[in-house]
């Protein structure tokens, strides 16, 4: 799974796109939970360091629009949807 995620990240970085430290911090995260659960939705915010984190509002703060396409795109290329 940690492969799969440093080649998406790879792939992103290519494409042009950077990410913040706080925008890392929960792609690490949100990677980890699919890891262990297979996928992540939006209420997984509500719970855990996630919730700790400041939850789904905080993310949406660091991704902005652009954090469900990313939860989409990672369900899909680390929990094998």
């Amino acid at each position: 799974m940690q492969r799969r995620f440093n080649e998406w990240l790879q792939r992103q970085e290519a494409g042009g796109k950077t990410f913040t430290p706080e925008q890392r911090w929960w792609l690490d995260l949100i990677a980890a939970h699919i890891g262990i659960n297979l996928e992540m939705s939006a209420e997984d915010f509500t719970s855990g360091a996630f919730f700790q984190r400041g939850g789904q509002v905080a993310a949406l703060r660091a991704f902005g629009g652009e954090l469900l396409p990313v939860l989409d795109e990672l369900n899909e290329e680390l929990g094998g949807k």
